[in-house]
């Protein structure tokens, strides 16, 4: 499926660095959501990194992380292609529901049940925040979403580390991850961007 047999119907959301938008296939008529790079952003690099993404998330089979359904690159634009979901960013649904505690709890343990089986299969989210976790909230389904900078080692000493990048929130990332302290990045730094996430969701606050 080429980008040019997609018909693009919504924008869900733009940042500084992707673009995620709903989009209906030319020919069967299916509803699919659609990541690209920013436009101002496109680069080898860019392209590179979203193929990494797709990548990634072929490797990993777990209820709570979207399979892709392809890569597309069409010029100098590629995007990854996933099944449509109504699902909505863990921060908006805090914000609009204003959930009950056994609702948020529910959330917390699916959430950290969802990391485990990450960290299992070998891979370190490395941007787990509010933002990226996804909710269906008539179900309380989670899905933990970008990839982009993800790592298939098991530890990364500070000397291999690629600089902090700018997609990732302070709030939420190791110290270890800025390269100021002399630690590894392993799966316990997800469990600190973890950990500064469910103190969000149970005080609608970051904690720093």
């Amino acid at each position: 499926m080429a980008l040019d047999q997609l018909l693009f119907i919504d924008l869900i959301h733009s940042g500084n660095h992707s673009r995620i938008s709903k989009a209906i296939t030319e020919i069967e008529k299916t509803p699919v959501i659609v990541k690209q790079v920013a436009e101002e952003q496109r680069s080898k690099a860019t392209n590179a990194r979203l193929n990494h993404e797709f990548n990634i998330l072929n490797l990993l089979n777990i209820n709570g992380v979207i399979k892709p359904l392809e890569f597309r690159r069409t010029g100098p634009n590629s995007a990854i292609i996933f099944p449509y979901s109504s699902a909505i960013r863990l921060r908006q649904w805090i914000a609009q529901e204003k959930p009950s505690f056994n609702q948020r709890l529910q959330v917390a343990i699916k959430t950290a049940a969802i990391i485990g089986q990450i960290h299992e299969a070998k891979i370190i989210h490395k941007q787990i925040s509010p933002d990226n976790l996804l909710i269906e909230p008539s179900t309380l389904q989670i899905w933990v979403i970008d990839f982009s900078l993800s790592s298939q080692l098991k530890r990364e000493h500070p000397s291999s580390q690629a600089p902090l990048h700018s997609k990732q929130d302070l709030r939420y990332i190791a110290p270890e991850q800025t390269g100021r302290i002399n630690r590894v990045v392993d799966y316990r730094s997800d469990y600190y961007a973890l950990g500064a996430t469910l103190y969000e969701l149970f005080t609608e606050k970051p904690p720093f």
